[in-house]
């Protein structure tokens, strides 16, 4: 989704990510070879198509510090006739392998972290989101599963482990001690 993102779907002032496809790489057949017997194979190219599932189509929103880094970016990012925020240097659709091999690894080995891939990364957001104490639907829809049953079913080792103050907050409901507690109208009745 991030190497098929065009500018035009990242709102730097509402400060938000429009995911609306997904790239893919295939081998473009070329002519035929000069014996006429079976295609050449020519260059690989991206080609985009919409996400998986109705849900995989959503919007993210963004921190103020992101928005500041792809501002940046912005004015740094080739020109690319596709649009991409994340284009190759030559302006054309990067692969990904391309971004774990060329970036992610070298990244992550001058941090000194261990080496993971871009599926990792997306584990590893919604474990923090998880662990943090987000609703199931709020990480759901993020990551774009098409149910809370698919979230569950992937990461329900987190939530089952994630200690929240949901006890508290019935008593404080129940008990009208809470934030959640609500002012009831008061009725006098006069004699």
């Amino acid at each position: 989704e991030a190497l098929s993102l065009r500018w035009n779907e990242v709102d730097l002032v509402g400060s938000k990510i429009e995911v609306g496809r997904t790239a893919t790489w295939a081998r473009v057949l070329s002519a035929k070879a000069e014996d006429g017997t079976r295609e050449k194979p020519g260059p690989m190219s991206a080609r985009y198509f919409p996400p998986k599932t109705r849900t995989s189509k959503r919007t993210i929103p963004i921190p103020a510090a992101l928005v500041s880094i792809l501002r940046a970016w912005k004015l740094q990012c080739p020109p690319s006739s596709a649009d991409l925020v994340f284009p190759a240097p030559d302006g054309t659709a990067l692969h990904r392998s391309r971004t774990l091999k060329g970036c992610l690894r070298p990244t992550l080995r001058r941090a000194k972290l261990r080496q993971v891939n871009v599926h990792s990364l997306r584990h590893s957001f919604a474990s923090v989101l998880i662990m943090a104490g987000s609703p199931v639907t709020e990480v759901q829809h993020l990551l774009g599963h098409s149910s809370a049953a698919i979230t569950l079913k992937v990461y329900s080792h987190y939530f089952s482990k994630t200690p929240t103050d949901s006890i508290k907050k019935l008593a404080g409901a129940i008990l009208g001690t809470g934030p959640a507690r609500h002012k009831k109208d008061t009725f006098t009745v006069d004699g």
